[in-house]
């Protein structure tokens, strides 16, 4: 029965979500330094909490 249950588990596991990094970047580099310093600090942390 737990091995059946932790099959249904695993096999239910959704794609973790996109962490924009590079728009991040893009926007640092291209538009606003400040707005892109947060937006990079907030997408490195998407697939460490994921």
């Amino acid at each position: 029965m737990n091995d059946q249950l932790q099959q249904n588990q695993q096999s239910t596991q959704q794609a973790p979500p996109p962490n924009y990094l590079v728009w991040a970047i893009l926007t640092t580099i291209l538009c606003c330094l400040p707005f892109g310093i947060v937006s990079i600090v907030y997408a490195a942390q998407v697939n460490s909490k994921w």
